[in-house]
């Protein structure tokens, strides 16, 4: 039977599975090299998929860019037969537009693709500046911005330091806040049915009610997968963004890591290797 939970519970389970975010602890714990850690996220940023990010990851050089080329016309099969895949969020990352990123990435770091990602950490501050550089590219739009500075700062320890308009500038965390918020101002219940805080306005009240909160109730739990730090705001997103989808009954804690793994299945070694360190 499904089980809704408290946003409280619901953030801290996430955390103590490793479902928070598992990519982020299966990179940190796969014993990749540095040149690879960059060439996989490269190849995720794009393609939001970490069966083919651990293919494109194990290609250097110029040899990375053709198959991420070959990814982006979609015309070829993958290693597995079938069609490449895209994760949801990175859907549009195809066709004349996506092999325009790609030619365009690949002129600009030739046989070092790796220098993408150094290129991005050393303009991780300010964060304008850096929210700046990470659009540069083709179909690299704000969201996929966020995530990349969230990546780099969690797994390359580079200095990339959120604020709350970063935060709260997508719809799915935003309407998560105003959520929580009601669920505070509703006196905290311990039974939550379906739908129940759905409704009502998701504004700046509700957002620093809720961000205030979850900041005290979380002050004393590291972030993963580092732990150098208490969370902060990028981990407080990414809880209010899978709270609102708890809720409404499409993600149980796990749900995040079980696709992930299942999605590794077939795509070489550095897939079984990436799929070990998997929380």
């Amino acid at each position: 039977m499904y089980q809704i939970w408290t946003p409280v519970k619901f953030g801290r389970n996430l955390i103590q599975s490793g479902d928070l975010d598992p990519v982020y602890i299966a990179l940190l714990n796969s014993g990749f090299d540095r040149p690879t850690l960059c060439r996989f996220q490269i190849a995720y940023w794009c393609y939001y998929h970490c069966g083919v990010a651990c293919h494109m990851a194990s290609l250097e050089g110029y040899d990375f860019w053709e198959e991420m080329r070959k990814a982006a016309v979609n015309e070829k099969p993958n290693p597995l037969g079938e069609r490449w895949n895209r994760g949801a969020e990175r859907r549009h990352f195809r066709g004349k537009a996506g092999v325009a990123a790609i030619d365009e990435l690949a002129s600009r770091y030739g046989h070092k693709p790796e220098d993408m990602v150094e290129d991005l950490i050393s303009n991780a501050k300010p964060f304008h500046r850096f929210f700046q550089v990470a659009q540069s590219t083709k179909l690299f739009g704000p969201w996929i911005a966020f995530k990349i500075g969230d990546m780099l700062e969690r797994i390359m320890s580079a200095p990339v330091n959120f604020d709350e308009g970063a935060i709260f500038m997508f719809k799915d965390p935003v309407k998560g806040a105003g959520m929580v918020s009601r669920w505070i101002d509703a006196g905290e219940p311990t039974e939550i049915h379906k739908n129940q805080f759905v409704a009502g306005t998701d504004g700046k009240r509700e957002i620093d009610h809720s961000l205030k909160y979850f900041l005290k109730e979380f002050a004393h739990i590291k972030a993963p997968p580092r732990n150098e730090r208490r969370v902060g705001l990028q981990e407080i997103e990414t809880i209010f963004c899978k709270w609102k989808s708890h809720v409404k009954g499409g993600y149980p804690v796990g749900k995040d890591s079980r696709e992930i793994k299942e999605g590794l299945e077939g795509w070489g070694p550095l897939a079984d290797q990436f799929k070990a360190a998997m929380p």
